[in-house]
């Protein structure tokens, strides 16, 4: 079960409702996003490539700590402004 479907979502209707897109639509994007995430953070990292203070990953973690969750709340959001 996903991590915010315990939370709201009961059902395909309301899941559907909430992202715009089915469960199964939803994972095929979500392999796609995942990739896309690892590969602006590798560029990212390899961009600025400097010393620093602190290793990679390290300072603040940021509220939406999974892919899903992140896919989730831009779906969302962006059916909720149409």
């Amino acid at each position: 079960m996903r991590k915010f479907q315990s939370m709201i979502i009961r059902n395909e209707r309301q899941f559907k409702a909430f992202t715009g897109l089915p469960e199964k639509g939803f994972d095929r994007l979500l392999a796609q996003f995942t990739q896309c995430l690892e590969s602006a953070r590798q560029q990212r990292y390899e961009k600025h490539r400097v010393p620093h203070q602190r290793r990679p990953g390290g300072g603040r973690k940021g509220s939406l700590s999974t892919p899903e969750l992140k896919l989730f709340f831009r779906t969302y959001a962006l059916t909720s402004i149409t």
